[in-house]
């Protein structure tokens, strides 16, 4: 995964939470990248378990259901 696409991935996430301390932002990356997520098109195919290693669950439920909505 190109530099590009890991700002995108960080500018998703920070769209939904932008007070979230950088280390978090970087293990939500890694966790995505680690899935197998290569672009913000990929978020769609994220679940809510699928971050909870790194994320609270309302953290991870808020994120999966606005990369749902922004995919329609």
């Amino acid at each position: 995964m190109d530099k590009s696409q890991v700002q995108k991935l960080s500018g998703a996430i920070a769209e939904v939470f932008p007070d979230l301390p950088v280390a978090v932002l970087n293990s939500v990356v890694d966790t995505l990248k680690a899935l197998g997520a290569e672009t913000t098109d990929d978020l769609q195919y994220i679940t809510e378990g699928d971050l909870l290693p790194v994320l609270k669950p309302i953290q991870a439920r808020r994120l999966v259901v606005t990369w749902a909505q922004n995919s329609k």
